[in-house]
């Protein structure tokens, strides 16, 4: 049972900490959670009630946390309705605070006073608002209202009553929302792997996998290691030290994030391990072309690399394997990820010129491809065997080839950070990580991240506003692009990489970068900024709104999840145009957090198939 003051929960809600967290995740809620130093059950009760439209847009958010912090005095909108509003410093937060100022105000009996709130919730049109107001003024000056104070009381029931949240509501989200902040601090690493198995919230996965791999408050990192043929399950696994002490040694990401990987060909995996090399696993799991080259990206193969099951040079990439002389022969023997896609595809074309009674049964598990005298086309192993040639052995494939195969293949990254690999060094050197911001307040900064949301507003003013956010090693940071700066920049906003300077804006805690000119720092094979990342914002002209699709996998969206009924690979449909909802307009005045935009998703198959053919036309070793 987690308490209603738990220390850790306490403090990771107050920091914003809350990626994952039930109701609490959105940056506009994380921005709130810092502006209100939340620190208790009823804090965080009130903050999922705050965030909705009604007090979000009237100025009562800011006006609530001011007050809570004793910045500002608290007052009421009449002297009766002190003891009303008292819990929540004058200010209507929910559903029954308008039944019950109804009541006090006007002397109607609460069951009058729903009715009443309910009726300006549904009203619609100037005549209905102003017969509801003649008769609840009418009402209020029968107890000895003045005309003048009872209206006042109107206007803000009026602008409140149809988008409050009722408080049995917001109570249960917040007690679940406090639960699962606590739950994450004290099992990092158990809630990571719900998060991999059950992921449903509004960032891309890989955001969460980031937050959990630095850490945060009142909770230690949680390392991830890649899928494993050898190891994985088909869900997501907590990994155990095999010495016989019960320590987890990480998170072992399930073979259900392998892009395009079938039910059935992981269930194929998990029965017929251990593998003897790559041909025996091709032999006897039977996966399709692009589902084994899925693997291999993935790194889930890389356990047979050496022709060992399980062997040291596999640990190696997970960090496990000692400086011994066995090791070291292992981590020299072991093979490329360019080499074993090299041949795989001979495999593949093999499979398709010898007939299956030509097939070596005698030995599945050994087995390579052989003609019909019995000689061998192309052995399993690197070792050479009579009567034919081993593979050539191929250099492994650029770091940022690697990385670029790991997201295609699984939406996540193991060998290294992207933007260690896809952004010079001298271009990162000016720039100031997410967790030093709070140190440049009122600065103009420069910042460099991987976009991983945004939404554009349509503000009041007219124009479009821009809010989104870039993820660096070290955290998030909120930007907004105002209307002039969105049509100098909002296109630079798309790259794989972006580069955003601006001032730092600090409103009660809560940190938003307001840009003032961005680039991008990585872009797309054809030279072009590459297309916008997990936004919603598919690659598009500012001129005209048709896609166009990158013409390789790009960091920053995540694979759809891997589904149980895969089918052949097929030619990706052609991209259709983007269609936009219209956007809800809000004032320009003040910067809001993002908030999700969702977009069309490409069939997983289809964006194997598509990585498959992109691949193969650039060659063995990726270009």
């Amino acid at each position: 049972m987690i308490a209603d003051d738990d220390t850790i929960a306490s403090a990771a809600i107050a920091a914003g900490d809350t990626l994952n967290c039930f109701q609490l995740e959105s940056p506009a809620m994380r921005h709130l959670l810092r502006m209100l130093e939340a620190r208790t059950l009823d804090d965080t009760v009130a903050a999922v009630a705050l965030v909705r439209p009604g007090p979000a847009e009237s100025g009562m958010k800011e006006a609530f946390c001011r007050r809570r912090r004793g910045l500002e005095p608290v007052s009421y909108p009449h002297e009766r309705l002190r003891a009303t509003l008292a819990d929540t410093y004058g200010i209507l937060l929910y559903e029954e605070d308008v039944m019950r100022v109804a009541s006090a105000l006007s002397g109607l009996p609460l069951a009058e006073g729903e009715t009443l709130r309910r009726a300006i919730a549904q009203a619609r049109g100037d005549e209905e608002f102003r017969f509801l107001e003649r008769g609840f003024v009418a009402q209020a000056t029968r107890t000895g209202i003045t005309d003048a104070e009872a209206r006042a009381v109107w206007r803000e029931l009026a602008r409140f009553a149809g988008y409050a949240f009722c408080k049995a509501h917001a109570a249960g989200y917040g007690q679940l929302a406090w639960q699962s902040a606590a739950l994450k601090c004290r099992y990092p690493a158990e809630w990571a792997v719900g998060v991999l198995n059950h992921h449903a919230g509004m960032y891309p996965t890989w955001v969460h996998v980031e937050d959990l791999r630095r850490g945060g408050v009142g909770r230690a990192p949680v390392t991830f290691l890649p899928p494993c043929a050898e190891r994985s399950l088909w869900d997501t696994t907590l990994e155990v030290d095999g010495s016989g002490a019960e320590v987890t040694r990480g998170v072992r990401v399930g073979l259900h994030r392998v892009l395009g990987l079938a039910h059935a060909t992981g269930g194929r995996i998990v029965a017929a391990r251990p593998f003897a090399s790559l041909a025996d696993f091709a032999d006897r799991v039977r996966p399709t072309p692009p589902e084994l080259d899925a693997l291999i990206l993935s790194g889930a193969l890389d356990r047979l690399a050496a022709g060992v099951p399980g062997g040291v040079a596999a640990d190696a990439r997970d960090g496990r394997a000692a400086d011994t002389p066995g090791a070291r022969a292992g981590r020299s023997a072991q093979r490329t990820r360019a080499a074993m896609r090299l041949e795989a595809r001979v495999h593949e074309a093999l499979a398709h010129a010898v007939t299956a009674r030509t097939r070596h049964a005698a030995n599945p598990r050994t087995a390579g491809f052989v003609a019909p005298d019995g000689a061998p086309l192309a052995p399993a192993a690197r070792a050479p065997r009579p009567g034919g040639d081993a593979l050539p052995e191929l250099p492994e494939l650029p770091l940022a080839d690697l990385v670029r195969g790991e997201f295609a293949a699984t939406g996540l990254w193991f060998t290294a950070h992207p933007l260690d690999v896809f952004t010079p060094r001298e271009a990162l050197a000016p720039c100031v990580s997410a967790n030093a911001l709070d140190q440049h307040v009122g600065k103009r900064v420069m910042v460099c991240g991987i976009p991983c949301a945004a939404r554009r507003v349509e503000a009041k003013s007219g124009g479009i506003v821009l809010f989104t956010t870039l993820a660096d090693r070290s955290g998030l940071v909120e930007c907004v692009l105002f209307p002039d700066t969105y049509r100098h920049w909002g296109a630079h906003m798309r790259g794989e990489v972006v580069r955003a300077e601006g001032r730092v804006d600090d409103t009660l805690g809560a940190l938003t970068l307001v840009v003032e000119r961005a680039e991008p720092l990585a872009t797309r094979g054809d030279g072009a900024p590459a297309g916008r990342t997990n936004a919603g914002l598919p690659a598009w002209s500012e001129a005209g709104a048709t896609p166009r699709a990158p013409l390789a996998p790009r960091i920053g969206r995540s694979p759809p999840p891997a589904r149980c009924d895969r089918s052949p690979p097929r030619s990706s449909p052609p991209a259709r145009a983007a269609t936009r909802r219209p956007a809800r307009r809000v004032s320009g005045s003040r910067p809001i957090a993002a908030r999700r935009t969702s977009a069309p998703r490409a069939s997983c198959v289809d964006v194997a198939a598509a990585s498959v053919r992109a691949r193969s036309r650039a060659g063995p070793c990726g270009g």
